[in-house]
């Protein structure tokens, strides 16, 4: 490796300047005191990575940024922004937590898809599902379950099963305008049957 070329310049106007310069692989490092602030510049033959700090900010711009620690704590007193222009990833090998005091609010353009081993979905006050098409599908059992159920469509409601059973321990009515009951087989049974 051919030597360094290392230069320091002193200016009472523009600051002290400290520049490294290897020729060989074409890479130039250059710090530069101007009093207001401090910028330290790496440039290669394609890239360059600048840092600027002043009293109130530290800017980095790189093409890759690494942070590689046993712990790392961010804390921010105002608001915090992470914008990806490409794909944002956040991974954890062990649990992880998001937490909010106030509202939170999870939004995709196109889908949105959620998957775990055991799902669970909780408002202390009320949960509210809407879409213009919902499935709701399981490979063994659905169960609803409430003080009140109601289930109410504006045109056409189905319920179908190689057998339905429909039971009330108390009252149960069966309304209409007009009501069918129709089977191969149709049995009517009780301590008291009324018709009619």
């Amino acid at each position: 490796m051919a030597g360094l070329i290392c230069k320091i310049e002193l200016n009472k106007e523009r600051g002290i300047t400290i520049e490294v310069t290897n020729e060989e692989g074409k890479i130039t490092s250059t710090a530069h005191f101007d009093g207001s602030k401090i910028t330290t510049t790496v440039k290669g033959s394609e890239e360059t990575s600048t840092i600027t700090q002043t009293p109130e900010s530290i800017a980095i711009k790189c093409k890759t940024f690494t942070l590689d620690a046993e712990t790392i704590t961010c804390t921010s007193t105002d608001a915090t922004k992470h914008v990806a222009e490409g794909t944002y990833t956040v991974e954890s090998t062990k649990d992880m937590t998001l937490k909010s005091s106030a509202n939170t609010t999870a939004e995709a353009s196109s889908a949105f898809d959620v998957k775990a081993a055991d799902i669970s979905a909780k408002g202390s006050s009320s949960l509210a599902l809407e879409g213009m098409k919902t499935d709701l599908k399981a490979d063994t059992d659905v169960k609803i379950e409430g003080l009140n159920v109601s289930a109410k469509a504006t045109t056409k409601s189905e319920i179908k099963g190689l057998q339905v059973n429909v039971q009330a321990d108390g009252t149960m009515d069966v309304k209409g305008a007009a009501t069918t009951v129709k089977g191969d087989m149709l049995q009517l049974s009780g301590s008291m049957v009324k018709i009619g």
